[in-house]
């Protein structure tokens, strides 16, 4: 059998190291790529940790206010009595929508944040809602609602003005801002007395 003429073998040489060299460009931009993509994805979503760092019992007070029309909900905790309506005024308060309202603020992640100068865009520069908590210790946490996002499951918000803006989810304010919706007054339960029999008089 015939010899590969030499020019051939050169050929298929040089067109191999072509192929190897390719293939060597190509992985390393892959891994490149991949190592930046998985930088940014941490960079871009950090673990989220709940706003505030406090208990239930801490809380004393809750206001909401609607900074809009000024219409507000406060209520306040009475050691041994359980949630009582400041605003608006009324006997009886439904202490458990008052308690989930509360719960709900506490557990708040956001879903992420922003870095923006300009507050405006965001609704920020004058917040539609303020939420409002009151500690044991007389301290305070705020939040503040601007304005939600496009899809609506989400209001930009921040717990003061030179703060980042975060992204809250609507689920989490959503008990609190049903509070001003509907102002959490409870009717008390009427107890039935029974009529006593009347006594037969003896003739």
């Amino acid at each position: 059998m015939a010899a590969a003429p030499s020019g051939l073998i050169e050929m298929i040489r040089r067109n191999t190291w072509i192929a190897l060299g390719l293939f060597l460009v190509v992985l390393v931009v892959a891994v490149w790529w991949t190592r930046s993509d998985t930088d940014q994805a941490v960079e871009a979503t950090p673990t989220p940790a709940p706003l505030w760092e406090l208990a239930a019992t801490d809380v004393v007070a809750i206001e909401v206010i609607d900074l809009g029309d000024g219409s507000r909900v406060r209520a306040r905790r009475q050691p041994g009595a359980g949630w009582q309506l400041e605003e608006p005024p009324a006997d009886w308060a439904d202490g458990g929508r008052i308690e989930r309202a509360v719960t709900s603020l506490l557990i708040v992640l956001p879903a992420g944040q922003l870095e923006a100068d300009d507050r405006g865009q965001y609704g920020l520069a004058a917040p539609a809602y303020r939420l409002r908590l009151e500690l044991t210790d007389g301290s305070t946490r705020t939040l503040e609602l601007g304005r939600q996002a496009p899809t609506g499951a989400i209001w930009y918000g921040q717990t003061a003005p030179d703060q980042a803006i975060l992204q809250i989810r609507q689920a989490v304010v959503q008990d609190s801002l049903d509070l001003l919706e509907t102002p959490p007054i409870a009717t008390p339960t009427a107890t039935w007395t029974p009529t006593p029999e009347a006594t037969a008089t003896p003739g």
